[in-house]
């Protein structure tokens, strides 16, 4: 799954870095969408307390310095982003923020911490799907395997409580030729409970609007097969709507509030 990650990230550089703050409409840079995740986030921390909070494919670390300032602690706890884009860990650099370019399928608690009997609270937005089905199960046990009993891992990510809306997502990003893959709401539930995280919590996040437009620019799509894709995709309220040659599709997202077994 790395050698996939890469792959996708490589393919989407030119959005890293202050790009990815205006893609899809500024949504994963806008406050008043991510303040349902990090809220979930600083009430998780006051029951854990851990030392770090590193956040996996943490970008940009926009949630990390949204966390950072919300912590009323004098003394706050580490924070650390995990990402495999040099562009976005620069950024984060920008935001004073410790970055380490590693993949999450193969990032190593011991490479993280001075001391890795530390208590350490995992955060993630948005990640998964670059996992593809086949590396979803793989993924969430590697990350599971980094944690000590009892630890937390708060993710806001993409999967549809509904198995035609899934199709239909992921016949898009098929016929974009990507190797990303969104699960629905019990696959997920599944993976997670099978992986050793027990699901605490589900609650619901913003859906994500992604216009042909936009994913045309990220993916490097030719403007004949996104009309393509227009033409072949059904219109479902909630999920997608469409002009004759454009069209946008909305990606369902939930919170999970997950604890190690």
């Amino acid at each position: 799954m790395k050698e996939e990650s890469t792959i996708e990230i490589m393919r989407e550089e030119q959005s890293h870095g202050r790009a990815w703050n205006t893609m899809h409409g500024g949504y994963f840079a806008s406050l008043k969408i991510a303040e349902p995740f990090v809220d979930e986030i600083i009430r998780i921390f006051h029951i854990a307390r851990p030392d770090v909070i590193v956040d996996l494919g943490g970008g940009t670390g926009f949630l990390l310095d949204q966390v950072r300032y919300a912590l009323t602690e004098p003394v706050k706890p580490g924070f650390l982003v995990i990402d495999l884009s040099i562009e976005q860990l620069n950024a984060a650099a920008d935001l004073g923020l410790r970055g380490k370019q590693d993949s999450i399928t193969e990032f190593s608690r011991k490479s993280l911490l001075q001391n890795e009997n530390a208590p350490v609270m995992y955060i993630s937005r948005s990640t998964f799907h670059y996992a593809g089905k086949n590396g979803l199960l793989p993924l969430l046990e590697h990350i599971a395997g980094e944690m000590k009993s009892g630890e937390f891992f708060v993710h806001q990510t993409a999967c549809f409580a509904d198995c035609e809306d899934q199709q239909i997502m992921n016949r898009i990003y098929e016929m974009m030729n990507t190797e990303k893959w969104y699960p629905a709401v019990s696959e997920l539930t599944t993976a997670l409970e099978s992986a050793g995280l027990e699901v605490l919590d589900v609650k619901p996040a913003a859906p994500l609007p992604l216009t042909s437009e936009s994913l045309a620019a990220r993916y490097k799509v030719p403007e004949e097969l996104m009309v393509e894709i227009c033409n072949a995709i059904p219109v479902k309220k909630g999920v997608t709507r469409k002009t004759r040659t454009d069209f946008t599709a909305y990606l369902h997202y939930r919170i999970y509030i997950c604890r190690k077994k």
